[in-house]
C-alpha cells in the first residue's frame, strides 16, 4: 500500500510542477488577481496588451465600473471609432514568457461587448450584449485556432516549443491588415478583453495532464 500511495503523490506532484497559469480575464466588477505565478522551470513574465498605428504605440488601459474603479486584468478596447488609436483593428497582444525546458503556450480571450448608456434618472448603466465572438487577427502560420462546439471556449495554441531562460516575446494578437475590416458599433458600446495565458512543459506528458490533450490539436505529436 505504501508504494502505490506513494506513487499517486509522485504523481499530483508531477501534475503541479508541469503547469504554470497567468490570468488577467475575468469580466467581473471585482478586482482579479493578475501577479506572476512561477512554478518550478516555468514563468509567464508578462503580458502585454497595447495598440499600434502608423508606427506609433498607446498601452491599453482597465476598463472601469460605473463608480470608477478599476477592473484588474480587463482592458477597454474602442470598437465605435475607426479613427481611435484605440480602435480594436489597432489592438496589439505580446506574452513574455521564461523556460529552461521545453514548453508549450496556449490562450484564451476572454471578451464581452459593453453598452454604457443613461437610465431615466440620468444614472449610467452598464448592459452586456449578446454578441458573436470577435475577430483578432494573428499569425496562423504561428498560432493554431482550436475552437469548440462553445465559440467562447477557443483557445490558440502557440506551436512551437518554447525554451528560453531569459524573457522570450512572442507575438499573438497582431492588428488588421488592409483587406480586413470591422463593422463598427454605434457610439456607447465598449469591448472588456482579458487574457488567459496557459504554459506547459512539453515533456513527461504536460499537455496531457494540464489540457488533457494526448496530441497537438493541429496533428502530429508533442
Amino acid at each position: 500500500m505504501k508504494k502505490i500511495w506513494y506513487k499517486i503523490v509522485l504523481s499530483l506532484i508531477l501534475v503541479v510542477l508541469l503547469s504554470v497559469t497567468l490570468t488577467s480575464a475575468y469580466l467581473t466588477d471585482s478586482k482579479t488577481k493578475d501577479d506572476t505565478l512561477t512554478i518550478g522551470y516555468l514563468k509567464i513574465q508578462e503580458i502585454q496588451v497595447y495598440f499600434e498605428k502608423d508606427g506609433s504605440t498607446l498601452p491599453a488601459t482597465y476598463a472601469t465600473t460605473i463608480d470608477g474603479r478599476d477592473k484588474v486584468g480587463v482592458y477597454e478596447i474602442n470598437i465605435t471609432n475607426p479613427n481611435d488609436m484605440k480602435f480594436i483593428k489597432n489592438v496589439r497582444v505580446d506574452i513574455y514568457i521564461i523556460s529552461n525546458v521545453d514548453a508549450y503556450l496556449r490562450v484564451k480571450l476572454n471578451e464581452q461587448i459593453i453598452r454604457k448608456k443613461a437610465n431615466y434618472l440620468g444614472d449610467l448603466t452598464e448592459t452586456a450584449i449578446t454578441h458573436e465572438p470577435t475577430f483578432f487577427n494573428y499569425d496562423e502560420t504561428k498560432w493554431y485556432k482550436h475552437e469548440s462546439l462553445n465559440p467562447y471556449d477557443t483557445y490558440y495554441y502557440y506551436m512551437t516549443k518554447t525554451k528560453q531562460e531569459d524573457p522570450l516575446k512572442i507575438s499573438f494578437v497582431i492588428p488588421y491588415d488592409t483587406t480586413q475590416d470591422y463593422s463598427a458599433y454605434t457610439d456607447g458600446h465598449v469591448l472588456q478583453l482579458g487574457i488567459e495565458a496557459n504554459l506547459v512543459q512539453a515533456n513527461y506528458g504536460g499537455p496531457l495532464h494540464n489540457w488533457g490533450l494526448a496530441n497537438p490539436p493541429w496533428g502530429g505529436e508533442w
